[in-house]
């Protein structure tokens, strides 16, 4: 199921779990990117699941989305809204 998919279905936060990524290319972001954009347009929120210290929470500071996008270190934090 894509994101498109859920936000068809009616949800307005996603939570994607990105903690056991070790990669992340261009596509993948324009992926997130894309992810983003479709819950913008309904009010929604997405919100990534990405360790501090693992490789797609630095990747993302390192190309700006960490701004862009909601990160959360586990899944407790993404689910509670912190």
């Amino acid at each position: 199921m894509t994101v498109r998919d859920l936000v068809r279905a009616g949800a307005r936060t996603v939570c994607l779990d990105l903690s056991a990524i070790e990669f992340v290319d261009s596509a993948g972001l324009a992926v997130l990117v894309n992810a983003r954009r479709a819950l913008d347009r309904v009010g929604g929120r997405l919100v990534i699941v990405a360790p501090p210290e693992g490789r797609v929470a630095k990747v993302l500071h390192l190309c700006g989305l960490r701004t862009a996008v909601d990160v959360a270190p586990d899944r407790v934090a993404a689910l509670s809204g912190a």
